[in-house]
Parts: structure tokens; C-alpha cells; sequence
């Protein structure tokens, strides 16, 4: 896609509206007891912002009873560098502390060294005492970093601030440190949607705070603006009279998702617009860029090929799917080049005999989203999707990166379908078969970023040895189940009916290999410990660099019902190990 979208669909300014009859100087955003407080119904203040914390777990305006500064007069590194530390000198009153976007009255004083450090006659003035207003987070500060210095203090606490040499130029050199006494002699709280009767106001407030933050995209802060728009849709989610605005400013936050390349959230952010409202184009759009991002082929042509039949006159739109499509050919060239001769070279992967029924499928998945095709469909996979029954066989992998514990893969096995498959590896895991062949002890000899982990060779540890339960090797039992997303649990074979103890794990789709390997398992959790795998420098050969072992392995009692979110293939897979 190129820089600049065509003018019907900018991706490149925030969906502006006017602001009627805005006078306030400072539009607010939820200040702790403000848009908050709309949870204290009943009285308990601090169950009110348990909640908001539980319904914003990364909001970046955190609650007035978090740990971000505590209630002490112990010194405080506001930047985290050690060039700014504050220490308390006299407690302020009640419990609220500013911020974004409070206006602040404050007064200040700079003496060149510190009390501790230096004798009174050697301190120079460098700023005399004067009072200043300004509002939190708007950039106008007198200086930099005083606005982590007042969001730190409550109305009317004094406090120190050891200033480190360079923070400020204009100080000068010639002390190490600088001095600053700081009293916040006053602040404003911001609008509280509960304590406002007039449905107007609220309503204005919102269009403030979604201003605010235009303004700032506008200027290229991205930070600011993002926080604005959540301020905004925090505020106007929990007051009827504003819902009807917060799709609109959920879309600007894709907006700022998609500028920022944090396609993720892009994806996020569209999927709240489009549960509110399914018709709404921008988001389509927006969700179909931020998939074909995310190399996503399948999602971002269905959310374009949405926004094309919702507006069928989108240039935008159908520019985008045909830039997704070609990016989608090129993806499948660059993976057959990559691994297609790789896998008549490299032991473990099929390179002959391979049926013809899944080229010619791919075939027809191109030809479907070939950049002068009008029909965008893409045909039905020839496989149906299968369902897998319940109580199906666990095991698990107790994995070690470079002698340190890594953590847990389990895997759910599918003996429904390809039970001799499945068999084979459970004995290996078990190690009881006759043979006393196990996983246990065995090392992943080749990892390849971006396709797969691979391992299994027990007997030489190098990917040319291995064998079954069976003897030797044994057939290809069944191509059920496609190897359509990450976390799949695939027979590594040399070619057909040559399975023995190798698999691999998938960490992307990999539809080239369908009908080539037997898929007999997924993971259903630790894809985080499969990442770290996958993560391992490793030399030219694809061998780690640091050995991946298989420390202990064994059966797991079977899930007592399946688990809609715990498929490695599903958005919401539960990917944490119990690694410490």
C-alpha cells in the first residue's frame, strides 16, 4: 500500500469534528476521581477503582490508590535514571494528585549544588522563587521534567528536587547538581461525568479531550494523542450522552495504532468500532491494512472485500486488497523458494512423492487472488475443518535453553484421528516401549525462525537418526488436519512413509506442507517456551547455537472439556508456561 491513501479513505489525519462553544482552556481527561468515580455507586471508593484498574489493566492513567508514587518522604527517581529525584518536605492535603491535563499552579526556586553536598555560601542562585501555571502533559511546563515532579505531589506539598548537571542548559556547569525547592500551591480537578447534570457539557468534554488529541497527531506526537483519544473514550463510554462519539475516537486510536506500526492494536481498536458498528468503512479498511501488516492474508482480504460491499465506490479499499494479494503471491514465492529446495536437502521433510492434490490446491488458492481477478473469493479448503474429539491424550516437554530452565510445552495429541501417529509419540515421551526409546534427554537439533523447531533424533542427535516404536520407519497414516496456524505438532519424515521419531512444531502456518507431513497434535500451552526455541541464534545449518533439551517428558491427564481459547490456533491461546 502506498504512503498516501487516496483522499477517500486518509489514514492520515484523525476524524475531526467541531467543538461547540469550547472555552476551557485545558480540556480534561479523568483525573482519579473523575471519570473513575463513575464506578463508586455504592460508597466503596477503593472497590470503585479495583474495578477501573481490572476493566484498564495497561491504561497508562493509572488509579489515585496505585504504587506509581508512594506516601513517603523517601526520595523518589521520577525519570528512573537517577537525574531527577524527589524528596518530600512537607505533606500535602488530601489525596488527589494531578493529572494530565490539570492545570497546576506552582512555585519554584534553583540554587547551583545541594544542602547536602555544599556550604550555604557556595550555592549560587540560578532561578529565583516565582510562580508558575501550566497544564500537566501539554508540553507548556517551564521546564521538562516538572510535570513528573507535580504529577508526584498533592495540593500544597513541598518538596526537593535534586536536579542532575545537563538536564538544563541554561543552568550552566557549573555545579554537579542543582537544587530545586517546588511547592504545587494549587490544581484543578477535571470534569467528573457523574457530578455533571448537563448532558451538553459532558458531550463538550468529550469533543475537548478528542481535540486535544487531534491536535497533537497533528503536530506528530502519536504518545499524547493516544492517551487523549483513551481519556476521551473513558469518559464518554460510561455516559449515554457520549457513546454515540466513542466509535469514532476507538477509529482514531486505530489511527495512531496504524502510524505508529503497532498493528496489533490496530486490530484491536478496529474490532471494538466494528462491535459497535458493523457498517463502519474506516474501520473495515483500517482492520484489512493492519492484517495485511501482520502478514495475516486470509483476515485483511475479508476486511476488505467488507469495506468494498459497504462502499462499493472505495478506491482505497480495492487498492488495498489488490496491494494484499500481491503481497500474499510474493509471501508464498519467497516461502516456496526458501524452503522448497531446502526440503530435498535437509533430513526430515519430503521432497518426493508428494500428492498432487495439495499443489494443485495451492494453485487455485493463487490463481483466486491474482492481482486481475475481479472475484476476490477464495475457494473452500478441499479439507473439511475438522473437530477433534474431547478427552483427547496430553503430554508435555520439560524444555532447558542453554542449561536454564525454559519452561513447559504441553501438547494434546490426535489419536481420534491418526491414533498410530499419535501412539508412537506418547511411547517416546513415556519411554516404555521395548526398545527404551525416549524424548527425555533429547536435544531440538534445528530451528528455523519463522517456520518451525524440529527435534526427536534420539540416536544421533543430528536429525539423520531416529526411529519408531514400531521398528524402523513406518507409513503415513493420515493428512486430516492442515498445518494452518502455529503450535502444530507434525511428523518430520524424508520423504513418503518414512515417519520415525522426529516431529517439528510449527510457529507459522505452513500450508506448503499439507499432505506431505502427518499433523497429529497441537499445543495447548506454553507457545511462549516455543518462541524462546525460536529465538535461539543458531550457526548456517540451522543447528542452536545453545542446547534446546527435552529434560523430562511424560502423559498428562486428558482435559475433562474442550477449551474454546485453549488452541495454540486461536487468538486467545493460552501461551504462558509455568516457568518461573
Amino acid at each position: 500500500m502506498s504512503a498516501e491513501a487516496p483522499p477517500s479513505m486518509d489514514l492520515g489525519a484523525p476524524d475531526a469534528e467541531p467543538v461547540p462553544g469550547l472555552e476551557r482552556d485545558f480540556p480534561g481527561d479523568d483525573n482519579g476521581s473523575g471519570a473513575k468515580a463513575v464506578y463508586d455507586a455504592g460508597g466503596d471508593t477503593r472497590a470503585a477503582f479495583d474495578r477501573f484498574n481490572e476493566d484498564y489493566p495497561e491504561s497508562d492513567e493509572s488509579s489515585d490508590f496505585d504504587d506509581d508514587y508512594e506516601d513517603s518522604d523517601a526520595p523518589m527517581d521520577l525519570l528512573g535514571d537517577g537525574s531527577v529525584v524527589k524528596r518530600r518536605t512537607q505533606a500535602g492535603q488530601g489525596w488527589e494528585r494531578p493529572k494530565d491535563l490539570c492545570a497546576c499552579v506552582v512555585e519554584y526556586a534553583v540554587v547551583a549544588g545541594a544542602a547536602a553536598t555544599s556550604d550555604s555560601g557556595d550555592r549560587r542562585e540560578v532561578a529565583p522563587a516565582a510562580t508558575v501555571e501550566f497544564a500537566v502533559d501539554e508540553d507548556d511546563a517551564p521546564l521538562p521534567f516538572l510535570d513528573a515532579v507535580v504529577k508526584s505531589m498533592r495540593a500544597e506539598e513541598v518538596a526537593v528536587v535534586a536536579v542532575r548537571k545537563g538536564v538544563v542548559d541554561a543552568w550552566g556547569d557549573d555545579a554537579d547538581v542543582y537544587e530545586m525547592t517546588v511547592t504545587l500551591k494549587s490544581f484543578v480537578k477535571q470534569p467528573v461525568g457523574h457530578e455533571m447534570d448537563d448532558d451538553d457539557a459532558k458531550k463538550q468534554h468529550v469533543a475537548g479531550l478528542k481535540a486535544n488529541g487531534n491536535g497533537w497527531f497533528k503536530k506528530g506526537d502519536l504518545a499524547r494523542a493516544k492517551r487523549r483519544y483513551e481519556a476521551a473514550v473513558y469518559f464518554g463510554e460510561y455516559e449515554d450522552c457520549c457513546k454515540d462519539d466513542v466509535p469514532a475516537i476507538r477509529g482514531n486510536l486505530a489511527m495512531v495504532a496504524i502510524s505508529s506500526k503497532d498493528w496489533h492494536g490496530a486490530v484491536a481498536s478496529c474490532d471494538k468500532v466494528i462491535a459497535a458498528d458493523a457498517s463502519n468503512v474506516k474501520a473495515w479498511y483500517r482492520r484489512g491494512v493492519a492484517c495485511g501488516e501482520l502478514k495475516d492474508f486470509d483476515k485483511s482480504v475479508a476486511a476488505l472485500k467488507m469495506a468494498i460491499e459497504l462502499d462499493p465506490k472505495s478506491a482505497a479499499a480495492r487498492k488495498a486488497l489488490k496491494d494484499v494479494a500481491a503481497k500474499r503471491k510474493a509471501a508464498k514465492a519467497a516461502e516456496k523458494a526458501t524452503y522448497g529446495g531446502m526440503f530435498a536437502k535437509l533430513s526430515g521433510f519430503a521432497s518426493e512423492n508428494r500428492p498432487k492434490t495439495a499443489d494443485d490446491d495451492e494453485r487455485r488458492r493463487d490463481a483466486a487472488f491474482d492481482d486481475d481477478e475481479d472475484d476476490w473469493e477464495e475457494p473452500p479448503n478441499p479439507v473439511a475443518p475438522i473437530v477433534h474429539a474431547t478427552g483427547l491424550t496430553r503430554c508435555f516437554f520439560d524444555i532447558s535453553i542453554g542449561g536454564e530452565r525454559a519452561g513447559t510445552i504441553t501438547f494434546e495429541l490426535f489419536d481420534d484421528t491418526v491414533p498410530k501417529t499419535a501412539n508412537n509419540f506418547l511411547s517416546l515421551c513415556l519411554g516404555d516401549n521395548d526398545k527404551k526409546l525416549t524424548y527425555k534427554g533429547c536435544a531440538f537439533h534445528r530451528i528455523i525462525k519463522g517456520f518451525m523447531c524440529q527435534g526427536g533424533d534420539m540416536t544421533k542427535g543430528d536429525g539423520t537418526g531416529g526411529e519408531s516404536v514400531y521398528g524402523g520407519k513406518f507409513d503415513d497414516e493420515a493428512f486430516v488436519d492442515n498445518h494452518d496456524a502455529p503450535g502444530l505438532l507434525s511428523m518430520a519424515n524424508a520423504g513418503k512413509n518414512t515417519n520415525g521419531s522426529q516431529f517439528f512444531i510449527t510457529t507459522v502456518k505452513t500450508p506448503h506442507l499439507d499432505g506431505k507431513h502427518v499433523v497429529f497434535g497441537r499445543v495447548v500451552s506454553g507457545m511462549d517456551v516455543v518462541s524462546k526455541l525460536e529465538d535461539v541464534a543458531v550457526d548456517d545449518a540451522s543447528k542452536p547455537k545453545k542446547p534446546c533439551v527435552i529434560d523430562d517428558c511424560g502423559e498428562l491427564p486428558p482435559a475433562e472439556a474442550p477449551k474454546d481459547d485453549e488452541a495454540a490456533s486461536l487468538p486467545d491461546a493460552e501461551n504462558e508456561s509455568d516457568a518461573p
